[in-house]
Order: structure tokens, then C-alpha cells, then sequence
């Protein structure tokens, strides 16, 4: 299990306009979050990535790597880099395994 949640909810978005929240993960499988501007899409994401409290329920996660869309990625660079940089900036460890890397070439996103 790569993600499991359950029952979360975005203490910022009024309860008029959401809903508790559900959901697992699996290895090899994605998550496609739809849904107007300002409905909450990012704030779930950060939530998931543990980097905003949900105001209720639980979420079991592996280590997860939050992109935003804001993020300043530099097209001038690989994938590979720019994880690395991403990596060095939040003092994360730097260790692209040979199964994320596995993962990157498998996605065709390696030599981007």
C-alpha cells in the first residue's frame, strides 16, 4: 500500500462545498484530482503529502514527494536533476533508486 486515507477533510474549504474524502493507493497505480479552481485540488494534494493537517480522519502513507504547480521546475534540465535539486533544497535525502529511476524510464519520463 502506497497511500490509504480516509474520511479527510480540508479544514479551509467550507463543509458547504466538500465532502470526507476516501480513498487507497496502490504501487504502480496514480491519482487524477479534478475539479473547478479554488476546489480544493492542491489542498488535498498537501494534505495526502502531509504538509497540512486534514481536520478529521486518518491518512497511512509511504514517504510521498509533493510537486505543486508552482514548483520552478527548469526545462534546460533532466528529470533526474531536477528531482535531485528539488531533493537537495527541502534537505531531503538524495537517493534516486534504481526502482525510481526503473519507474522514471517506464513512464518515459527519464530523458525529459
Amino acid at each position: 500500500m502506497l497511500l490509504q486515507f480516509q474520511e479527510i477533510v480540508d479544514p479551509f474549504i467550507p463543509v458547504s462545498k466538500t465532502r470526507p474524502l476516501s480513498g487507497r493507493l496502490e504501487e504502480g497505480q496514480s491519482l487524477m484530482v479534478r475539479g473547478n479552481n479554488g476546489s480544493g485540488k492542491t489542498s488535498l494534494l498537501r494534505i495526502l503529502a502531509g504538509l497540512r493537517n486534514s481536520s478529521q480522519g486518518w491518512i497511512r502513507a509511504q514517504p510521498l514527494f509533493y510537486c505543486g504547480h508552482q514548483i520552478g521546475l527548469k526545462s534546460l534540465w533532466t528529470v533526474e536533476q531536477n528531482l535531485l535539486f528539488r531533493l537537495a533544497l527541502y534537505n531531503q535525502p538524495i537517493l534516486l533508486t534504481k526502482e525510481t529511476i526503473a519507474w522514471l524510464k517506464k513512464l518515459h519520463l527519464y530523458q525529459l
